[in-house]
């Protein structure tokens, strides 16, 4: 029943709006009808001169409307810029211990049997902020990194976590463009990666 009832009423919104923009399309056809009609009346050169007013007026309020909106986009990035920063520098940190104590431990950093419980209480608020803050290309890789790592080899892991690190980097507005794949995950590591097997 409630699933009819909102069928019902997404249809008559749906319906209500079709309505209303084809009242708005009619009535700027009818304005345009009305100004083409009254520009034969004038002369040549006034109606020309008509035009290419209303044209550098559109153009006018058209970039002002642009710059608005970029300005408007420009200042929720900004706004956002420091809660970003504050979630993947947590997720950073925590993955930077790991790595750190496998490497004294003499383990693989990301194919561990079990998880500490800090860990995984870390992740779970991880996800929490990245559900929030995240751009839609950290939660994919993110999502592609917690899907793939339990199976991959350590390599292959730890590819996926320098996927995720580029995908930060690239949210934070930093430039990934000389960097290969690998390169932010090699940072931490004595090995080199493409040495690696797998």
């Amino acid at each position: 029943m409630k699933l009819l009832r909102s069928i019902a009423v997404g249809l008559l919104s749906l319906g209500m709006l079709l309505a209303v923009f084809a009242g708005a399309i009619y009535a700027l056809a009818l304005i345009v009808e009305y100004l083409l009609g009254s520009l034969s009346a004038f002369e040549e050169e006034l109606s020309a001169a008509l035009v290419a007013t209303g044209g550098t007026v559109l153009a006018a309020v058209a970039t002002v409307v642009y710059n608005q909106r970029r300005t408007h986009a420009r200042e929720i990035a900004e706004a956002h810029r420091p809660e970003k920063v504050r979630v993947y520098n947590l997720f950073m940190a925590t993955m930077v211990d790991q790595l750190r104590k496998t490497k004294t431990a003499g383990g693989s950093p990301l194919n561990a049997v079990a998880l500490p419980p800090e860990l995984i209480d870390t992740m779970f608020s991880f996800k929490r902020d990245l559900i929030v803050w995240g751009s839609p290309g950290v939660i994919r890789s993110y999502h592609g990194f917690e899907q793939k790592v339990a199976r991959s080899s350590p390599k292959q892991a730890m590819l996926l976590f320098d996927d995720m690190l580029r995908q930060i980097r690239k949210d934070l507005g930093s430039s990934n463009w000389l960097l290969q794949r690998g390169d932010l995950i090699q940072l931490f590591l004595t090995d080199n990666l493409r040495e690696l097997p797998g």
